[in-house]
């Protein structure tokens, strides 16, 4: 039996963790299924709600080297911001919400060992993707543009996979 899971849609998985948010409290809980053991994180200031919120959002929980944590990182896609909350130890829970703005619109986020990606698009044209590491480093998180090369067509969206 999952706990909590009355109103909530689960979004995926990550880390090992089934990735549940609820559509009326705008909150996520994280919950091992082997371990039973949750992470609860509060309600993102800027998620606007409709009916297609819960394919948009993008998820992954990864531990971070650089905080010495496990933070769970969120956007809704085609946005320009990234949400992250640092789970709080032996709690579980999260803190409060941190933003790092990107210059590009977000298409997804993906966790690969312990570092964060970023697929992005240059608003005005699909062919102008990028891909950016999502640094976590205090004081100042922020995305640095990786040289990468992307051949397609409009006609394509891409996603990671791992």
């Amino acid at each position: 039996m999952i706990p909590q899971l009355g109103g909530r849609e689960c979004l995926g998985l990550s880390c090992g963790y089934l990735i549940l948010f609820g559509e009326k409290t705008r909150d996520f809980w994280l919950v091992n299924p082997i371990t039973r053991h949750q992470l609860h994180f509060p309600n993102v200031p800027t998620i606007k709600i409709d009916k297609e919120i819960t394919i948009r959002i993008r998820a992954v929980l990864v531990f971070s080297p650089s905080l010495n944590s496990w933070v769970f990182v969120m956007t809704s896609r085609a946005t320009y911001e990234i949400w992250f909350s640092i789970a709080e130890e032996g709690e579980g829970k999260g803190g409060a919400w941190n933003c790092v703005s990107s210059s590009f619109r977000i298409i997804d986020i993906h966790a690969f060992k312990g570092k964060i990606y970023t697929l992005t698009y240059a608003g005005d044209s699909w062919l102008r993707r990028h891909v950016c590491e999502l640094r976590l480093d205090p004081p100042v998180p922020k995305l640095t543009l990786l040289d990468t090369h992307f051949v397609g067509s409009t006609s394509c969206v891409f996603n990671f996979v791992s």
